[in-house]
């Protein structure tokens, strides 16, 4: 299988759900003793006998014939961190490494 979460694209899919056929990722996967699936209800309804819709995956702007209303969310790792100033950095009081570590007895 190599695919990605549908949940999270930037993790490589490990399992399939068995109701819906979602791809799914470890974080995403729940193991059940009737197989994998990609959530409490799809375990659910499988469990129950109810038909649960196939997962045809994320609409793309290409197939939706536009804007898909959906947005870019916020990540922590779009921007670099920022480096601190040198004045910053000549606040920081650093320990001198060539003495040795004080050792404190309790």
């Amino acid at each position: 299988m190599d695919k990605s979460c549908a949940n999270h694209p930037e993790s490589m899919a490990l399992a399939t759900c068995k109701a819906c056929e979602k791809s799914v990722c470890l974080m995403c996967v729940v193991d059940e003793k009737e197989g994998t699936f990609c959530s409490s209800e799809c375990h659910t309804a499988f469990s129950n006998g109810q038909e649960v819709p196939k997962f045809v995956g994320a609409a793309t702007e290409a197939s939706s014939g536009g804007s898909s209303g959906a947005q870019k969310m916020d990540s922590i790792f779009d921007d670099a961190p920022s480096s601190p100033s040198p004045s910053a950095l000549e606040e920081i009081q650093a320990p001198p490494t060539d003495e040795p570590m004080p050792i404190v007895a309790e």
